[in-house]
């Protein structure tokens, strides 16, 4: 895992030099673990997982539970849906995963709407979340240009710690 800190720059320092955080999480084959400056990570008690239930999500899901025996900490996993119809299979599949792993300390739950990375920054505040963590995905050249990613909506103006998986 890489540790590091979180940018200070403005968003329009942002624009001109671009984001060494990005680049670092852009081309990590592992996990990154941003904190903001003014983030205290004393102790880790919860993390919670932003997730559409990709097939990489189920390796950021293991990873996260096997990180969770050796630190202790409770992993909720929130599956995100931008539809409002019910998504039982998508849901099944992560039932499913879940049991398989035998951890008692992991709970699931679905938010549904728009404005995701507002909505799961509260969620963390309101549930006493420790690390909001990701999983990034690469997207092309042109998509990078024309559209923020969520990590880096996430990062922005952030205080809680992120930890961004790379979609292997």
């Amino acid at each position: 895992m890489i540790v590091m800190g979180g940018s200070t720059n403005s968003g329009l320092e942002h624009l001109f030099f671009g984001s060494d955080t990005m680049d670092v999480i852009d081309h990590a084959n592992c996990p990154v673990l941003v904190i903001p400056p003014k983030a205290s990570l004393k102790k880790l008690n919860k993390v919670t997982l932003a997730t559409a239930f990709e097939l990489a999500d189920i390796n950021a899901i293991t990873y996260l539970v096997d990180l969770s025996e050796h630190i202790g900490f409770e992993l909720e996993i929130v599956h995100i849906s931008l539809s409002e119809k019910d998504e039982e299979p998508v849901k099944e599949r992560i039932h499913n995963h879940v049991r398989a792993l035998k951890q008692a300390n992991v709970t699931y739950q679905q938010i549904r709407g728009k404005d995701v990375i507002k909505r799961l920054k509260r969620m963390c505040k309101d549930n006493g979340s420790d690390i909001l963590a990701l999983v990034h995905y690469q997207h092309g050249f042109f998509a990078d240009i024309f559209r923020t990613s969520n990590t880096e909506q996430a990062l922005s103006g952030n205080h809680l710690p992120i930890m961004v998986i790379p979609s292997l």
